[in-house]
């Protein structure tokens, strides 16, 4: 059990350093995105010319993360500004009229929480939680 702390301890500020991830603390959101009834925290972060985003779970810590390039309107998985913009949006909706589905995974809920991913006039990026891949996912006009 002590090795494994050491190495954690020693590998995770690596990582960061490695990736130069510079993490906005002022971006940081709390609500029940897996919906197990415990809060979640989500936090941006920007790496180069893209914006990573961490979702750490809060009954587990396991932290998972997506990524989305920025600038670039052109792309799906782009905003359009340098700069993003984290908030927490209802998951009490349905896409059955814009899509003719739902995304695999997603499931309403007027307790649990969605994040949404915006910057610039394009579309925003609604992240929600998987319940097929138990995994973060998104999803995009």
């Amino acid at each position: 059990m002590r090795t494994v702390l050491i190495i954690c301890c020693c590998i995770l500020p690596f990582v960061s350093f490695a990736e130069d991830v510079k993490w906005d603390t002022a971006s940081i959101v709390k609500a029940d995105v897996d919906c197990d009834g415990v809060k979640d925290t989500a936090q941006l972060g920007y790496v180069g010319k893209r914006v990573r985003l961490a979702v750490t779970l809060g009954a587990t810590e396991a932290t998972q993360f997506l990524e989305f390039g920025l600038g670039d309107s052109m792309a799906q998985a782009s905003l359009c500004e340098t700069d993003a913009e984290l908030g927490i949006e209802d998951m009490d909706y349905d896409l059955i009229e814009a899509f003719g589905e739902n995304p695999e995974g997603l499931q309403q809920s007027k307790t649990c929480k969605g994040l949404r991913l915006m910057g610039g006039e394009c579309d925003s990026m609604h992240i929600f939680w998987n319940h097929v891949t138990k995994r973060i996912d998104w999803w995009r006009l």
